[in-house]
This record gives structure tokens, sequence and C-alpha cells, in this order.
């Protein structure tokens, strides 16, 4: 008669906690815009901005309309790119309900619906990329 052995399986149940534990924020800390100064990706940013109807919100030019400006230096979130790629990806709703907290204030403050089902991630940092290129431009 084979015994089956279960001696490996202590490690997996262990490995398994750790990856569960694993802190979701600091993975995104690590997110960094590719396309911080690249003019030929800020310009597609741009024109993203405008088709996925960011500037619906934001304004044509980030300064604002509905939603609050791009362009000034009030991040109600945050502005490190970990943090914009997520709120734009996820909306402002799944963007709290992962512990995010508002941390400036803006006299706009209504939930930005998640573009991840509109915008790749590639299109979302490119959209990244002309928000602070326009941010650059308001100082």
């Amino acid at each position: 008669m084979v015994r089956a052995t279960n001696s490996g399986l202590p490690a997996l149940v262990v490995a398994c906690f750790a990856l569960a534990a694993f802190d979701v924020s600091a993975q995104s800390a690590k997110k960094v815009d590719p396309y911080t100064g690249n003019a030929d990706a800020i310009a597609q940013g741009e024109q993203l901005f405008m088709s996925k109807s960011c500037s619906g919100c934001h304004g044509a030019g980030g300064g604002g309309g509905m939603g609050p400006p791009v362009t000034n230096d009030v991040w109600i979130y945050g502005s490190d790119d970990a943090t914009l790629f997520d709120l734009i990806k996820l909306g402002s709703v799944a963007f709290r309900a992962q512990g995010h907290q508002r941390k400036g204030r803006e006299s706009i403050v209504g939930d930005m619906p998640g573009m991840g089902g509109v915008a790749s991630d590639e299109e979302i940092w490119k959209m990244i990329a002309f928000i602070r290129s326009r941010a650059s431009a308001a100082k």
C-alpha cells in the first residue's frame, strides 16, 4: 500500500498565507509611469484624455469643470504615480474601498468613474504623462 505524505503541505500553507498577507499598497508603490517626459506619449495621452471623456469632467486643458483640475498643486488622494494610476483605473469609490483616504481638498469632490474598463494600462500611463505635463505647465 502506498501512503501519501504531506511533508510539503506545511510549507505550502505558510507560503499561501504569506502571499495573502502581501501588502497590495506596497506592490502599487512600485508603479512608476514609464512615459514621463516622453513627448510622443504625452501627445497620445492628450488625445486619450479627450477621447476617453476625461476632459468632460476635468476640462479640455485639465483646468477643471465638473471634476477637479489636474493642473494645480492639489491632489485629493496623493500625487505619486501609483496613486494616480490606481485611482484612474479603479475610480474613486473602489479606490476608497481599498482603504485610501482623501488628503487634499477641492471644491469639487464628486466620485470619479473607473477607467480600467475603457482604457488599457498603457493608455492610463500615457494619460498620466499628459496630466503631469499639464500640471508642470500650470506652474
